[in-house]
């Protein structure tokens, strides 16, 4: 849905269906305005992360009694960070593998120069299991055989999370880069 928001904030509305499901949708708002036009256009980025809520959001919920407690281990270390952002436990965790899915489509989509950056970004913004969860999706990809769809993956997916070292967020020996 497009919208006269102007500004990078940007949202989503909800219907409940009668099956307890929701049916999400992005609502845009244009990033500019010149001469009192709001412009819409730019950020594919953007758009690919707002899309993806609508998928991402229900895979967490299906799994959150799997990833709770570690969703509030990595919370209690950057909580201060996502409270500031209006982002709940929850919410961190949909913003995290919705953020790294608009990272691997970057990678796939000829801005391979801007994912290293983008990585940093969202660790440094508190979003720390996503260079992870970014090699998840790759994997993910390479096993499209074995997984038809990401729901299929997510009990992977759910290991690697549970699995994941809030202290070392890069996976290195080094926990320091």
């Amino acid at each position: 849905i497009l919208s006269f928001m102007i500004g990078g904030h940007n949202y989503g509305i909800s219907l409940k269906r009668k099956d307890g499901t929701f049916l999400l949708s992005p609502v845009l708002g244009g990033l500019t305005q010149r001469n009192g036009i709001v412009q819409f256009y730019g950020d594919m980025n953007l758009i690919v992360h707002e899309f993806s809520h609508p998928y991402c959001n229900p895979l967490i919920d299906a799994h959150w009694s799997s990833i709770e407690n570690k969703a509030n281990e990595l919370y209690d270390k950057v909580g201060s960070i996502m409270s500031n952002n209006a982002y709940s436990i929850v919410s961190m965790m949909y913003e995290t593998l919705v953020r790294a899915s608009a990272i691997r489509y970057m990678l796939t989509h000829g801005q391979e120069s801007l994912v290293e950056e983008a990585i940093s970004n969202e660790v440094m913004g508190g979003f720390l299991m996503v260079r992870m969860l970014v090699e998840m999706l790759e994997k993910y990809e390479q096993s499209s055989n074995k997984y038809a769809t990401l729901a299929d993956f997510m009990p992977v997916i759910v290991d690697a999370i549970n699995q994941f070292d809030p202290n070392n967020p890069s996976g290195t020996d080094d926990p320091d880069t």
